[in-house]
């Protein structure tokens, strides 16, 4: 893990320390185009469901306080012979499964959007208001005349 730290935070430190060079220059690019990226891909329900996960999981390692490295090595082989348990054709149709989920979810979104964008167009068509009828009493007194 401090090797992971260490080989995020010389570039950052050396982009803040020394902004002139050409790798700073680099690194900042770099940063705000993840950044551009990132706010693009996050929305606001991604983010809250985020951020209640990581509030779960220190809320987790607080409550078991020194012990929660612990637990976490200790669930990690459970886990992995809870999966190894499942044949491979198992595995393969369950991900192909939510594969087949997710499309039909993004093609339901497709085919709500063509609609909601054809029911647009229909209301943008200018309607052509009916041509009143002349309010004639005598027109209409002749008409019941003659139907009867």
């Amino acid at each position: 893990m401090g090797i992971l730290t260490i080989a995020l935070g010389v570039p950052l430190l050396v982009a803040g320390l020394w902004p002139s060079l050409p790798i700073s220059n680099v690194i900042t690019s770099l940063i705000v185009a993840a950044s551009i990226w990132l706010q693009d891909k996050i929305t606001v329900g991604r983010g809250l469901i985020g951020i209640s996960v990581v509030l779960l999981l220190f809320a987790a390692f607080w409550a078991l306080q020194g012990d929660a490295p612990m637990f976490v090595t200790m669930a990690l082989p459970e886990l992995a012979a809870w999966v190894s348990t499942f044949e491979i054709v198992t595995l393969v149709e369950v991900i192909i499964g939510l594969g087949w989920a997710a499309l039909a979810f993004r093609a339901m979104s497709w085919v709500t959007l063509w609609r909601g964008s054809t029911r647009a167009h229909r209301r943008r068509q200018p309607r052509t208001a009916k041509k009143p009828s002349n309010a004639n009493d005598d027109d209409r007194t002749v008409r019941l005349a003659e139907a009867a």
